[in-house]
């Protein structure tokens, strides 16, 4: 199987979609999402994309969170996150909308309501779909398609922006809804998992000792490890792990950086220690791993 740099594949992408599909490389309306699903290995994309599965079913990791998706749902994935595929259903029916940084520039820095929006969108992005919500999406899908097809403007672009706007407004008002009703079912050991889990998010590439994070919750190292173990199935270091070698494979597999410069992005002292920790979580060192995704 060809490998692709995955910080590049959008440009692939727009030379297989239609011109009545896509506004330049800014928006692509692709009803055949192939690329992604066949690469099974993290990457990174310098896109933001909104997939809909209509039939079918998928197990993804976004940002290290495992998700099972089953249609109808909708995922996002925004840009320079880390995405990998675990398994599909076969060809799962789906569409997918595509927008370059470009087209969703300053979107969600307007205010603080547009950042508080982005939050929501980057922390849950996977959603199950009623059918009101599909139709929404169908709509949304040809009013887009429509404003493609439109005759050239200066301000087709600019109204593609607010179609997105109301979109993820329209995603997290959804989401919100859901998140109530299971906050009914919440205890403890979920809280602290969670908790764990979004403070892992933002301090993995610098801290990698539990400790670090049963400081930060008031609790020590092995009653989190246990209330992780118990919600998630893992430990808390094996998410740590996780979350560090995905990171870096991603690097690995979809930059130019040097080993040097990833190890320091990652935050080891020394590209021996990240090689040693490689090797332990991985089993090959990080050049092997490199050279590897490019055979």
């Amino acid at each position: 199987m060809e490998r692709i740099n995955y910080l590049e594949w959008r440009n692939r992408t727009s030379n297989e979609v239609p011109t009545t599909h896509r506004l330049g490389n800014d928006l692509l309306l692709i009803e055949d999402y192939k690329i992604i699903e066949d690469y099974t290995e993290p990457f990174k994309s310098d896109i933001t994309t909104v997939i809909i599965y209509e039939e079918g079913s998928a197990d993804i990791r976004i940002n290290m969170q495992e998700y099972h998706v089953t249609a109808p749902a909708m995922v996002v994935m925004l840009s320079d996150q880390t995405f990998q595929y675990l398994s599909t259903d076969n060809r799962p029916k789906v569409k997918a909308f595509v927008f370059s940084n470009k087209l969703l520039e300053g979107l969600f820095n307007d205010s603080h309501t547009h950042a508080t929006l982005y939050r929501g969108v980057f922390n849950n992005p996977v959603l199950q779909l009623d059918n009101d919500s599909k139709y929404m999406l169908a709509t949304f899908y040809n009013v887009l398609h429509g404003l493609i097809k439109a005759p050239t403007g200066e301000n087709r672009l600019e109204a593609a922006k607010h179609l997105i706007l109301a979109l993820f407004y329209g995603y997290m008002s959804n989401n919100q809804i859901k998140k109530r009703s299971k906050d009914e079912n919440r205890n403890r050991a979920t809280d602290l998992s969670d908790e764990f889990l979004e403070l892992l998010r933002a301090n993995y590439k610098t801290n990698r000792d539990i400790g670090f994070y049963a400081d930060k919750m008031y609790v020590t190292p092995k009653y989190l490890s246990r209330c992780v173990k118990e919600v998630t199935g893992r430990t808390a270091g094996d998410w740590i792990d996780s979350h560090v070698i995905t990171e870096s494979k991603a690097l690995l597999a979809s930059t130019r950086l040097t080993i040097q410069q990833i190890s320091d992005r990652m935050g080891f002292l020394s590209t021996a220690l990240f090689g040693k920790f490689f090797k332990r979580v991985e089993g090959i060192t990080p050049s092997a791993y490199r050279k590897s995704r490019k055979g």
